[in-house]
């Protein structure tokens, strides 16, 4: 699969490195996906072995990356395995399996 990406790109949502408006679909981002989700202005995907990846706009921190730069261009969300993604106008969810704790064989 192929993911392209045009139209309004004031926060860099398309993901292709800028913030230049695309009018074509020649645009392709590399990054092979599974599943993506659109919020506001901000993206965010499931790649191969389960890795989630977001970009876009940030102001609200709905990235997840710990600060709120808006990203250009893809990138992985680190400590996440997803499932299934979700994303609203300013916030995102993964639903993911997390292991709380080690179990210890006596």
């Amino acid at each position: 699969m192929s993911l392209v990406a045009f139209g309004a790109n004031e926060k860099g949502q398309l993901g292709l490195g800028d913030n230049n408006i695309r009018k074509d679909i020649l645009s392709k981002i590399d990054v092979p996906l599974r599943e993506i989700v659109s919020g506001g202005f901000h993206n965010i995907a499931i790649g191969e072995n389960d890795v989630v990846y977001v970009w876009g706009y940030n102001y609200l921190y709905q990235l997840g990356l710990g600060d709120n730069t808006d990203r250009t261009i893809p990138h992985v969300l680190e400590g996440y395995k997803a499932k299934k993604v979700g994303a609203g106008q300013v916030h995102s969810v993964i639903l993911t399996r997390m292991r709380l704790f080690k179990n210890s064989q006596h």
